[in-house]
């Protein structure tokens, strides 16, 4: 870089992983709940509630959203559709979005301060399939678009994500 070539924050450069020298963001057990609540039986307000992520295990998440539950498409199938956000706090957001002045020196990422607020917002489909009362196969599939200072950052690649998901589930 001795020729004055500086990267744009936005993109990797000159194929740079943008989180060479930044702080590895350790597994952690996080605390929460979640509380749904039904408007009508096919329509639900659905709550998570996380604490505890980050180095500092202060990071908070908020994740609300508008469920619709389909009627039955056959037997033992049904498909729900939903939207919703994400609102996390300052402490999460710098822990996984911001650049730290010692991180900044350690990489090519400009120093930065994220902050709290709406982390994302997102829609999604899922189809689950009852084999018996207990057991179900539940596949889905979710896009989530960053937003405020998550989206902004120096870290992020793409602000728009697309998730596909398979689980075999037991109901207790």
């Amino acid at each position: 870089f001795d020729q004055g070539i500086v990267p744009s924050p936005n993109k990797s450069f000159m194929g740079v992983n943008r989180l060479t020298g930044m702080e590895v963001q350790r597994t952690r057990l996080q605390a929460g709940g979640f509380l749904n609540y039904y408007l009508t039986p096919q329509l639900r307000v659905t709550n998570t509630l996380l604490y505890g992520s980050g180095n500092g295990r202060n990071g908070a998440l908020w994740r609300v959203g508008l469920q619709h539950i389909a009627a039955d498409v056959g037997p033992h199938h049904f498909v729900s559709a939903g939207v919703g956000a994400t609102f996390a706090n300052r402490s999460h957001n710098q822990a996984f979005f911001g650049v730290s002045e010692i991180e900044s020196m350690r990489s090519l990422n400009p120093e930065y301060a994220a902050g709290g607020g709406l982390k994302d917002i997102h829609v999604n489909a899922r189809w689950n399939w009852s084999f018996s009362p207990s057991w179900l196969l539940t596949t889905g599939a979710q896009a989530t678009r960053l937003r405020g200072s998550a989206a902004d950052s120096p870290l992020t690649e793409r602000t728009t994500n697309l998730t596909v998901s398979t689980a075999l589930a037991y109901r207790f």
